[in-house]
């Protein structure tokens, strides 16, 4: 169990009507290029008696609905997948349509998460038999034809005596994340626990029990992983919400003061101990971690919001609506820009009806989404996931009274745009330099798998990434590697044991005509120099090359520093010159 700091916080109630109109944006638009009017009818395309659960996008665009269908009186789990357009992929499956084979009882969560390689991987928390009598997480990984991975099987996790909540989310290298709660012979407990491919338990870092207390059994966790490969857990027991910081290796990571996790307390925002439900948590691009929650009460539910600094030393908690037992927020998803949309249903049978609201920093709602600053779907409708596309769409899955069915917005938002700091590296065996934007490869660097005797220089430079935005005047940087097939003409490698970064245009193409050279992609974006020159707020970054193509271990350096770019002259490196341009 990590160290934590424990404090009460002052309690805000945010009036709603407070808004400033000057962060107003514009209100969702049903995109009419998918569906029929934005929106397809799963029903209508050939599985009526599907129950939505979790949706999921590819990266070419398709889109994965996941949930039950009702064979015969047992319910299996169901993918559909559709083009991007909306119309049933006939790549996958039946004719855009997978069923896995085994009963599915007493479902309590199931969710879907997109693999590295298109594949998706479902995964549901549900009785072990008809009974019900115990709980059992169980998966599948479904590829990219709609053929189960017979390899991939859950292995590792504990059996509860329910079906207990699940939590998934996945990192950059594929291995899945799932926060759930079981119990022991002395108590319940929240856990943490990552999963490799094929869906084992990785021995490192293990099932790592964040919190104890049978308060929490019935209460699921939420995993945030980030782009540094680190992961957030936030877990509530009681009133009393706990969040923690782990590195890659699963160790955790102080936060405040010296311990490892955060505990706040939600009084008086939950009082009498009426009952919390954590609805979603995660890093906004701002850099601030917001966890969305409902409050149960005996005569009125209400919505919290609870925003922290990045590292959780700041903290502040507002009780957002306040409304009747019927009301509830299923499901809450953060923008690119920096917002949060958040679903709300009121009433229940056919008077229920569904709305999204967008919530921006302050906790204050947009007043353009609509009627009481919410954007109204269907009557009879609920909301069951959504997500926001490589686009900037918002996908939404629901069902209304004609049954499920998948909807996308166009959002028009204005991407939040902040710059990251590049990492060199040396390696002192090779005298050679390399530089990442990604925080990931960084720690994977770190911690050994690059190879021995890499080591973190204190220099670096500014750029713009897909993550954190990029600006229109900006140009691509491409990454290339040496291209270390042998030729087998010299029986020497075709190119170095180094990469090189270029600016996108003429010398990108003539570098990916050069067969010494393997492009990797796009590693960042920067502005480009005019005549060798850069714009005022921009630093020029020169470019230093070794001088050793003859012996086939070219290395290139990047830096900002003018006297870096002289004293590797004085020490042999051929200065290029300015060739890009870093925001300040």
């Amino acid at each position: 169990m990590p160290t934590g700091s424990s404090a009460p916080l002052r309690f805000a109630l945010i009036s709603v009507l407070a808004l400033a109109c000057s962060l107003a944006g514009a209100a969702p638009v049903y995109d009419a290029t998918f569906g029929v009017n934005g929106t397809v009818r799963i029903g209508d395309v050939g599985t009526p008696s599907f129950t939505a659960s979790a949706a999921v996008e590819l990266s070419d665009g398709r889109i994965v609905a996941v949930g039950l269908s009702p064979p015969n009186t047992l319910s299996q789990t169901t993918l559909l997948r559709f083009t991007a357009d909306g119309l049933p992929d006939p790549s996958f499956g039946n004719l855009g349509r997978t069923t896995l084979p085994e009963p599915i009882y007493c479902l309590e969560s199931q969710r879907a998460v997109r693999k590295l390689d298109d594949s998706v991987v479902v995964v549901m928390s549900s009785g072990r038999d008809s009974s019900c009598a115990k709980g059992i997480v169980s998966g599948a990984r479904v590829s990219a034809d709609g053929t189960r991975d017979a390899a991939f099987q859950i292995a590792g996790l504990p059996d509860t005596n329910t079906p207990r909540p699940i939590h998934l989310s996945k990192d950059k290298l594929g291995s899945l994340y799932i926060v759930g709660t079981a119990e022991d012979i002395q108590s319940g407990y929240t856990y943490l626990a990552r999963l490799n491919s094929l869906g084992i338990l990785d021995p490192s870092p293990g099932l790592v029990r964040i919190e104890e207390g049978n308060a929490a059994l019935d209460r699921a966790g939420v995993v945030a992983t980030l782009d540094d490969g680190s992961f957030l857990t936030a877990s509530l027991t009681g009133d009393v919400l706990l969040l923690s910081h782990f590195d890659l290796a699963g160790s955790p990571i102080q936060v405040v003061s010296g311990a490892t996790s955060r505990s706040i307390s939600l009084q008086p925002a939950a009082p009498n101990n009426e009952r919390l439900r954590l609805i979603n948590f995660f890093r906004l691009a701002d850099g601030a971690n917001l966890a969305v929650m409902k409050r149960e009460g005996a005569t009125n539910n209400a919505l919290i919001i609870v925003r922290t600094a990045g590292d959780f030393s700041t903290a502040g908690i507002s009780l957002l609506i306040s409304s009747a037992v019927t009301t509830d927020w299923p499901v809450a998803t953060a923008l690119r820009d920096g917002t949060v949309v958040i679903a709300e249903v009121t009433g229940a049978g056919a008077s229920r009806q569904a709305s999204l609201r967008r919530m921006f920093a302050n906790s204050s709602f947009d007043p353009s989404w609509g009627t009481g600053r919410a954007f109204a779907l269907g009557v009879g409708s609920s909301v069951t996931a959504m997500s926001e596309d490589a686009a900037g769409r918002l996908l939404l899955l629901g069902t209304d009274s004609r049954g499920a069915f998948l909807s996308r917005f166009n959002l028009n938002l204005t991407p939040f745009v902040s710059t990251t700091f590049t990492r060199e590296f040396h390696n002192a065996g090779l005298n050679h330099y390399f530089m990442t934007a990604d925080s990931f490869e960084s720690n994977l660097i770190e911690l050994g798998y690059a190879g021995p005797g890499w080591s973190k220089t204190p220099y670096g430079i500014r750029v713009y990434t897909e993550e954190r935005g990029i600006p229109a005047a900006t140009v691509r940087v491409c990454r290339f590697y040496g291209n270390r097939a042998v030729n087998p003409d010299t029986g020497q490698p075709y190119g170095p044991n180094s990469h090189v970064f270029v600016l996108d245009g003429p010398e990108c193409d003539a570098v990916r005509r050069d067969r010494g050279w393997v492009f990797e992609g796009f590693a960042f974006s920067v502005f480009a120099p005019a005549y060798g020159q850069c714009g005022s707020g921009q630093d020029p970054v020169y470019r230093l090359y070794n001088n050793r193509f003859a012996q086939n271990d070219s290395n290139h350096r990047f830096t900002i520093s003018a006297s870096v770019f002289q004293q590797m002259r004085a020490a042999g490196w051929i200065g290029e010159g300015v060739v890009m341009c870093a925001p300040q």
